[in-house]
């Protein structure tokens, strides 16, 4: 009898309509997983921003919303309430907030991400991948490629650019951040004369990596 139902338990996992049921089934699991998990908590803090700074991280972010803090209420510079590296906005998002994406060139990206490492001694880069990427994903693979984070980032920007509305959406990258006090300035509407307080550029070094790439 035994024997029996392992033969047929091996004959059903073969079959067609099994491998299609299970197919289903994963996208739809896919499908959910998809979703940009937003708390309660993140939400009600969403509503009272005036600025949300969003980057794929290695890029400078850190450092800006440092400086911004100072001026107006947004996400937080160490990302402790887990907005700064979102991989697209709620649904609903508040169309008067402006937001501040700024990104980077890829590799450099990459490998900011990787010479950086959590108290758990996993590298930022995994802990990114694991923020972006779909729970799906992590499940039917065991690690992390540098081509797929590309993709990530690609459909990070996207996902930004085509859901916020273009008049409150600046967009700026790593080479330039540092040299676009001015223009920051301005699209938030702040008093000029708080451009001389601009973070500087500093150079990409193992003592500099915390205060200016995040």
């Amino acid at each position: 009898m035994y024997n029996s139902l392992k033969k047929f338990k091996k004959y059903l996992i073969n079959t067609a309509f099994y491998k299609r049921t299970r197919s289903i089934l994963f996208m739809i699991f896919l499908k959910l997983s998809l979703r940009q998990r937003f708390n309660e908590r993140q939400l009600e803090k969403i509503k009272n921003f005036d600025c949300w700074v969003v980057s794929p991280g290695g890029v400078g972010t850190t450092a800006l919303i440092g400086f911004l803090k100072e001026h107006i209420l947004l996400n937080h510079q160490h990302d402790e309430d887990g907005l700064k590296h979102s991989i697209c906005p709620p649904k609903n998002l508040n169309k008067k907030l402006k937001v501040i994406f700024v990104t980077g060139n890829e590799k450099e990206v990459i490998n900011s991400l990787k010479r950086r490492f959590q108290p758990d001694g996993r590298s930022y880069f995994e802990h990114h991948f694991e923020k972006f990427e779909s729970l799906a994903y992590l499940l039917n693979h065991n690690f992390e490629s540098e081509k797929r984070f590309i993709k990530l980032m690609q459909k990070q920007k996207q996902n930004w650019e085509n859901n916020v509305e273009k008049e409150n959406f600046l967009i700026t990258n790593y080479d330039e951040l540092f040299e676009s006090g001015e223009r920051i300035i301005n699209f938030l509407n702040l008093k000029k004369n708080i451009a001389k307080d601009f973070p500087k550029r500093s150079n990409r070094t193992t003592k500099t990596l915390k205060q200016n790439e995040s």
